[in-house]
This record gives structure tokens, sequence and C-alpha cells, in this order.
């Protein structure tokens, strides 16, 4: 709902593993293999977290 009006697309994904553990890891070990792909395409700076920190905000 958040992330939503401001993406192109949104996929859903099923995360891989036998344990919650495992299927939480990979699922964040995909958004960080996903965030560097995007920014080395797109040539921008990976490190700034402005859309993450207005994220926290909006849920606290």
């Amino acid at each position: 709902e958040v992330i939503a009006p401001g993406a192109a697309a949104v996929e859903h994904v099923e995360p891989r593993g036998e344990t919650p553990a495992e299927r939480v890891l990979s699922l964040v070990l995909l958004g960080d293999l996903v965030s560097i792909y995007l920014s080395a395409l797109l040539g921008v700076d990976p490190s700034p977290m402005e859309p993450i920190e207005r994220l926290k905000e909006l849920l606290r």
C-alpha cells in the first residue's frame, strides 16, 4: 500500500527455504541484490536511504 503508488510494477515473490528464518533471509538477500542491480543499471548510488527513512516515519 505504501510502495505501490510510486512503483512502476509490484511483483509477488515466494521465499525459498525450509525454516521461517531461511525464508526471511532469502527475501532480504533478494531485495539487496535487486537494489544493487537496479542501481548499477540506472547509474545511481545505492547509498542514500531517504525513501527508507520516509517509510520508517510513516510506520511510526
